[in-house]
């Protein structure tokens, strides 16, 4: 079997579908399929259960799926740290993020850094903040990207930038014709919050509860984008990043107030594990999450 061979498999599993693993690899799906079987005759077991409309892993196949990731995780290294050596600016950066800071801060800086090197390919997995941590410490990512970072003896953190929180509302919502409100005005309101494991939703948590301000939350949610849908239809207020709501401000869905008294801010940081190697590529990606984005050539000043 060769490298390919395992590539293809893992792209089976994670897409969920012979037809696009085909498009992932470049190849056609009879190709796919023949690698497959290729592979299950030579281990002698069925990988892939393809009975009902979900492709599921077989027990042989959970066993082949975890070794297939850690052959193409180490041939990845391997060749990193070779164009490491040759100061190569090329190759792959896996990326572990929340979806707050992946959908709506990352895409300016991956969209630059993309066509500065269009030799380096970015992929980035969305999950929890805490499974962003535990990412990074494993090796299974390069870099995390995460609101309210925290270093410890494993992960060494990076600024990236600030951003301000504001009072995020229906336009229907009396508030919104204000333009400005302060935190102790929220007492007693309606309020939609990210899961209380949340970073941002323990640092809101704790202002509100320094100010003695009680709200009441009528609606717990693990993502912002279904966060944003519930604030649309008046289900309640919440304390979101301005950016997280920059298209829907534009499509006057929602309604943004400044906040006062206190003024929040939610500062993201960048987790690189402590004692790992980083190549040339990563390293160029981490010095423009750090510096910031380069003026846009096409905007005549």
């Amino acid at each position: 079997m060769h490298l390919v061979t395992f590539r293809i498999f893992r792209d089976i599993v994670d897409s969920g579908s012979f037809s696009k693993a085909a498009g992932m690899n470049h190849i056609s799906q009879s190709a796919v399929s023949q690698q497959i079987r290729a592979m299950e005759e030579t281990l002698g077991a069925r990988l892939l259960d393809r009975t009902g409309r979900r492709i599921q892993l077989t027990p042989e196949g959970e066993v082949a799926y975890v070794k297939a990731q850690e052959l193409l995780q180490t041939y990845d290294r391997m060749c990193e740290e070779i164009r490491g050596i040759r100061h190569e600016v090329q190759g792959t950066i896996r990326l572990a993020t929340v979806y707050s800071v992946g959908l709506h801060e990352l895409p300016p800086y991956s969209r630059q850094f993309l066509s500065r090197y269009p030799q380096v390919s970015l992929k980035v997995a969305f999950c929890k903040s805490e499974e962003v941590y535990e990412q990074v410490i494993e090796g299974a990512v390069d870099l995390g990207l995460v609101a309210f970072p925290s270093s410890s003896a494993q992960v060494e953190v990076v600024p990236f930038r600030t951003d301000r929180l504001a009072l995020v509302c229906a336009p229907s919502h009396p508030l919104a014709q204000r333009s400005q409100v302060r935190l102790s005005d929220l007492s007693g309101m309606s309020f939609v919050a990210f899961e209380p494991h949340f970073p941002t939703r323990r640092v809101i948590d704790l202002e509100l509860a320094n100010l003695g301000v009680t709200v009441n939350v009528v609606l717990e949610l693990d993502n912002i984008e279904t966060l944003k849908q519930a604030i649309e239809v008046n289900t309640g207020v919440s304390i979101l990043p301005r950016s997280a709501v920059q298209p829907e401000l534009e499509r006057g869905t929602l309604a943004l107030v400044a906040l006062t008294e206190p003024d929040l801010d939610r500062s993201l940081g960048i987790l690189v594990r402590r004692g790992r190697t980083l190549t040339p590529t990563i390293k160029a990606f981490l010095e423009m999450l750090r510096t910031g984005l380069e003026p846009d050539p096409e905007i005549d000043d």
